[in-house]
């Protein structure tokens, strides 16, 4: 039973390890030439029909 319990364990543990970088995980040093998250962010305006989807979804959510 303990070598089935390490057998399982293992890999899985090395999965959860790995996975961080196999999402694209920018922060610290590995993010693009080592620079890391730049937090660069664009923004433009809404549209009459965006905005009025976001008030209609904000007052949704407070019933």
């Amino acid at each position: 039973m303990k070598i089935k319990t390490i057998t399982l364990a293992l890999p899985l543990a090395a999965l959860l390890a790995v996975s961080p970088l196999q999402a694209g995980w920018k922060g610290g040093k590995l993010g693009a030439g080592g620079q890391g998250n730049t937090g660069t962010q664009v923004t433009t305006a809404l549209s009459d029909a965006e905005a009025a989807t976001l008030v209609f979804m904000r007052e949704e959510e407070k019933l």
